[in-house]
């Protein structure tokens, strides 16, 4: 894990809700698409299908399928709260920043001993 952060403007801008749906084509075949759900932009922005049909184990594909569709769903809001905790750290680390060596070492000393 690395201490850099990710710049979250190259995601401005883009939709904040997208969903999945059960689509089942007659070329393509069945598989999950993850849709924007906004109105003025109504795209299916990606497909979860396997590459090739499993033996035996359709339903457990389609429960994985359905995993990776949903995660995939939701990056809109794992942004949102990736940004929201970055502007929590950046608050946090203003106030420690004027406190007193002595505070931040005794509020740290603290802090182990209730673990």
């Amino acid at each position: 894990m690395s201490n850099k952060r990710i710049d979250l403007t190259q995601f401005e801008g883009l939709p904040k809700k997208m969903e999945i749906k059960w689509h089942e084509h007659p070329l393509y075949g069945a598989r999950y698409l993850v849709q924007i759900s906004e109105p003025e932009t109504p795209w299916a922005v990606g497909a979860i299908a396997p590459d090739y049909e499993p033996h035996g184990v359709y339903a457990k594909d389609k429960i994985e399928q359905e995993k990776m569709a949903k995660m995939f769903a939701s990056t809109p809001d794992l942004i949102a709260e990736l940004k929201r905790c970055y502007e929590e750290i950046d608050y946090l680390n203003a106030l420690t920043n004027n406190l007193p060596i002595e505070m931040l070492v005794e509020a740290e000393n603290k802090l182990r001993a209730s673990e």
